[in-house]
Parts: C-alpha cells; structure tokens; sequence
C-alpha cells in the first residue's frame, strides 16, 4: 500500500470510515502495525508504507471489505471533485478569472500527485 500520491486517498478514506465507525487509531492498529505508522497513512502518507496483509487486516478489522472500501474511496474522489468544481464556478461568478487559473493549478497538481483520472480535465 504505497503508491505515492493514492495513499493520501487511502489514508483520507481509512480515517474516515475509522472515525464513522467510532474506532481510535490505537483501537484498529492494535497487533497489525504501530499506532504511528496508521496516523501517517491517515493524515498523508508520505513515506509511509504497509504491506497487502496488513492493509487487509485494517479492513477487516474496520469490518470493510474492499469493495467497500473501493466505493468509499470514490466518494472521496467524487466529494473532492465537486468541492473544486463549485469554488471553480464560484470564482468565475465572483469574475476573479486569476483565481481560478490558480484552482486549475490546484487541481491539475492534485492529479499529478495522485495520478488519478477523476481529476484529468
């Protein structure tokens, strides 16, 4: 579990489903990875890595199977999307046409990042 750039999805869709289910980190890392290395996956990801195992073992642990998890993941991506797309619209409303070249800028860095075709316009 450690494509630079996803695991920040990963990361943000692990907390979130954590968090919704009322589990702390201490709670779900217990005896699968250390209570540091889930938060660093939860909140970034950068440089944080764990194996297929153990990533299965959060799941499991989170009650999710993948494709559960695979749905929740999109979400993210759909929910982030739109959240550029209305601050988009908004600021071409707003006629500050400099920032939204500077949300494009935004958005086209996250894709890059994340290498995800969501976020390709």
């Amino acid at each position: 579990m450690n494509e630079k750039g996803e695991n920040d999805m990963i990361g943000k869709t692990l907390r979130n489903a954590r968090q919704a289910k009322g589990y702390t980190l201490k709670e779900v890392a217990d005896g699968i990875i250390s209570f540091g290395q889930l938060s660093k996956i939860e909140n970034d990801g950068k440089g944080e890595t764990t194996s297929v195992k153990h990533f299965f073992e959060i799941l499991e642990r989170l009650n999710l199977t993948i494709a559960e998890f695979s749905k929740l993941t999109e979400a993210e991506v759909f929910k982030l999307r739109s959240e550029y797309s209305d601050k988009i619209q908004e600021t071409l409303r707003s006629n500050r046409y400099d920032k939204v070249d500077e949300l494009i800028e935004e958005l086209r860095k996250h894709f890059i990042k994340t290498q995800n075709n969501y976020f390709k316009h």
